[in-house]
Formats: structure tokens, sequence, C-alpha cells
């Protein structure tokens, strides 16, 4: 049997990630989820808290969710439906 490679990640605590390619991704949509640890290596993989959720996760199965950032004041708590910073008021552009 074929060891699988570990990719490495190194994400702080409240990094915005969500499910992909595994059979909780499907049951979990587009869910974005918020770690609550930092990752470490157990079991031959790379696992991470979540929160809502019990136990690690193998950060294999995460991506980093990207979100919009002012340019004006670096907010970057900007949901993708917003016309205007909520911090300086800056209209965004999508």
């Amino acid at each position: 049997m074929k060891k699988r490679k570990i990719i490495l990640v190194d994400w702080a605590i409240g990094t915005e990630v969500k499910m992909i390619n595994c059979c909780e991704a499907e049951d979990h949509g587009d869910k974005v989820w918020i770690t609550r640890s930092e990752p470490w290596e157990a079991y031959g993989a790379q696992l991470v808290l979540l929160k809502g959720k019990s136990g690690g996760f193998d950060t294999s199965y995460l991506e980093v969710v990207s979100r919009r950032q002012c340019p004006r004041c670096k907010n970057s708590e900007i949901e993708l439906d917003h016309k205007f910073c909520k911090i300086c008021g800056l209209p965004l552009i999508k």
C-alpha cells in the first residue's frame, strides 16, 4: 500500500476553512469552519480542531477560505455581498 504524502500547513487558530475531497464535504457543502487549534501530527496525518466539530480533522481535506480585504484599512471582516467597508466606509468593487 502506497503511503500518502502529508503536506504540512501552518494555520493560526481562527483560520477559516472548508472541507474538500471527502464524504463529509458532501454533507456540509460550502460551510465555513473556524480552526480552534494549531495543526499537529498524529497517526500519519496532520490534524486540526474545528469549532462545532469534535476530534481532530485531517488538514489534507481542508482548504483555506479567502476573504475580501479593504484596500484602505485592511479590514478583512467583509462578506461577499457587502458593498462598503463597515470600518472606513470605502466602496468595495467585486
